[in-house]
């Protein structure tokens, strides 16, 4: 009986953190007052920036990206 407990409060647990970071992202995607999200002004900021960026921390940038981008695809490719 006691690990029927344990196992009961390790996954509402853990469904109570995930739920939680889920929720903090849909916050962002919400539009605010000015009618953009807060994903939208970090998108626009970054692109605004980007002529300050030297040639090579820009393919820095793009290393980065596809890195993720790949990570990503064979993620979502995996699970399916």
């Amino acid at each position: 009986m006691n690990s029927i407990a344990f196992w009961t409060f390790l996954l509402l647990g853990c469904m109570s953190i995930g739920g939680y970071f889920m929720f903090r992202k849909f916050l962002k995607v919400l539009p605010k007052a000015d009618g953009k999200s807060k994903l939208d002004w970090q998108n626009y900021w970054v692109e605004r920036s980007r002529p300050l960026w030297s040639d090579e921390m820009k393919a820095f940038l793009d290393q980065l990206v596809s890195f993720l981008e790949k990570k990503a695809s064979t993620t979502l490719h995996t699970s399916t």
